[in-house]
């Protein structure tokens, strides 16, 4: 059983879809560096922003930063790392 459908199997669309993700997230991190940096634009900026021509970043470090920026960013790590340190924990 394959993970990946077959249209993604062949290399002309798979260099097709990764240089596409790769471009989509160049565009998500030049906003980034244009915007406040510190606290974000709330949720689905990158969705406002691109006038709702991409629905997410197709990264979620830069999803988040773009959303909540770097406050907001290393709050929710906070609680993600407390979680899995619990879940390992126990």
């Amino acid at each position: 059983m394959d993970f990946f459908p077959i249209f993604l199997r062949e290399k002309k669309y798979y260099r097709i879809f990764f240089w596409l993700r790769v471009d989509i997230i160049k565009i998500a991190i030049g906003i980034f560096e244009k915007t406040n940096i510190l606290y974000g634009h709330g949720n689905f900026y990158y969705y406002k922003f691109t006038n709702f021509i991409y629905p997410h970043s197709h990264n979620a470090l830069v999803e988040s930063l773009l959303s909540y920026g770097v406050v907001g960013t290393l709050a929710l790590l906070v609680v993600f790392l407390r979680y899995i340190y619990e879940i390992m924990r126990k």
